[in-house]
């Protein structure tokens, strides 16, 4: 690498401002040519060479030039790596350091190693002369006084046309940046639970295709997660109940799944209980051999299908995790997880649903 003598450090969003200020307050106003001017933006012969480690490269032409030129806009201010350059210049260059800051800037808006340094505008024409002068030192030219007289005319020209068209930062305050911060978690989070969505239905899809029975197809359409599994076993009891249409054989159902017999009559406390047992046994839901206790008549389809769904729920309430534990013990007021009693029975499959 082959250090040269000017140095412009410079926005890549500025190209069109920096392209004409090499054009005419260097090459045509102090006769530089491609060997004297570095900037990274520049066209062939300007810039690094193609394959360059580029940041390398500007490292190593700020470290050997003789003069850096800042061309400071407010994209420049807003570019770490212009901030980096200046640094590097401010450590090295010392009084070889020249910023020179857009019309219409305020100075106040100067950050860093900018802050307590005089920068002057890049349409002051007294600065302009004195850069000029110190441009020719560093490449080691005669100074071309009519030649920087017609080139800084130009310069002056290009300068208005160009600054009302440069691109400015995006500002945004610190309310703006929190309410953009927040909607970006919320995002986040949606995609989470999209993605989670997306998880458990692909799930689903492949058991439903592997499914050969109507239960295999049922577990496929259960949700996984805990609580939700919870409600869709409860509302499929709940249904399966329902197509019983028998108080009685709800109770036989209950204590069947309790281990304790269903003696008749003592298993309805109302006059409706005995016609409710005649008609369950009528129905084929129920049978009794003389004095015995009730039993469910499990040929019969909607009888088969209630006492699974019953057993289903019951299993999976027995079984399910920590977390689930202290949800159902907040839900259902501290009552045991057991379906046979008579209290969570009636707090799961409320009468008032039949």
């Amino acid at each position: 690498m082959s250090a040269k003598p000017i140095f412009i450090s410079h926005a890549n969003a500025d190209k069109e401002l920096v392209d004409a200020f090499v054009d005419y307050m260097l090459d045509i106003g102090a006769n530089a040519a491609k060997e004297d001017v570095f900037y990274s933006s520049g066209h062939s012969g300007y810039g690094a060479n193609s394959g360059t480690d580029l940041m390398a490269e500007i490292r190593g032409q700020i470290a050997e030039t003789t003069l850096v030129i800042a061309l400071v806009t407010p994209m420049y201010q807003a570019r770490p790596v212009c901030i980096a350059e200046l640094g590097a210049a401010w450590g090295r260059a010392g009084n070889n350091l020249f910023p020179v800051l857009l019309p219409g800037m305020s100075r106040e808006e100067l950050k860093g190693v900018l802050t307590p340094m005089t920068v002057r505008y890049m349409n002051d024409e007294d600065f302009l002369t004195e850069l000029h002068s110190r441009a020719c030192a560093a490449m080691g030219k005669k100074q071309d006084v009519a030649s920087f007289t017609r080139a800084k005319s130009r310069w002056l020209e290009e300068l208005k046309r160009i600054s009302p068209t440069l691109r400015r930062p995006t500002v945004v305050t610190e309310a703006q940046l929190k309410d953009l911060q927040s909607k970006l978690e919320d995002a986040q989070n949606r995609l989470a639970e999209k993605s989670k969505e997306v998880a458990v239905l692909s799930h689903q899809i492949g058991l439903l295709k592997s499914a050969t029975t109507e239960e295999d197809r049922k577990e496929a359409l259960r949700p996984t997660e805990p609580i939700e599994r919870f409600e869709a076993l409860r509302e499929e009891a709940l249904e399966a109940l329902r197509a019983l249409n028998n108080r009685v054989v709800r109770e036989v159902i209950r204590a069947k799944i309790g281990g304790f017999s269903a003696e008749y009559p003592n298993i309805f406390n109302d006059p409706s209980g005995a016609d409710l047992v005649a008609e369950a046994i009528d129905a084929g839901h129920l049978k009794r051999d003389d004095e015995e206790p009730l039993e469910l008549d499990e040929s019969f389809p909607k009888v088969a299908t209630a006492l699974e769904a019953v057993e289903a729920l019951q299993e999976f309430i027995a079984d399910a995790n920590d977390a689930f534990d202290e949800w159902f013990d907040e839900e259902f007021e501290g009552l045991p997880k057991k379906l046979s009693s008579k209290l969570v029975w009636d707090k799961m499959f409320p009468p008032s649903q039949f």
